[in-house]
């Protein structure tokens, strides 16, 4: 339980630093690729990484198996020219605020 807790802990710290970025307008990641670009399970995966959670939760809510959550991610992540998912997620967050999505 503490180690799932130390996991949180640990994505929080990093939205915190990767929202600030946003705040003080350093340069973040940028494309023209918009939500509509995605299929529709891609924009439900990338619903859920904006909210952080895990392949494992993510799964389990869309009642799929977690190698095909890995698929969507794996796709998301190319078509987003990111390399983690927290650079995902960040990309998505600013597409939303942007009403790109």
């Amino acid at each position: 339980m503490s180690n799932n807790c130390e996991n949180k802990v640990n994505l929080h710290d990093k939205w915190i630093v990767l929202k600030k970025r946003i705040e003080s307008n350093q340069p973040t990641i940028k494309s023209k690729l918009s939500f509509k670009h995605l299929t529709h399970r891609q924009q439900q995966v990338a619903d859920y990484l904006i909210k952080g959670h895990t392949n494992k939760q993510i799964a389990e809510s869309l009642e799929l198996e977690v190698v095909t959550i890995k698929l969507h991610v794996r796709n998301i992540l190319k078509l987003l020219n990111v390399e983690n998912r927290t650079q995902a997620a960040l990309h998505l967050y600013e597409m939303k605020q942007s009403k790109k999505l």
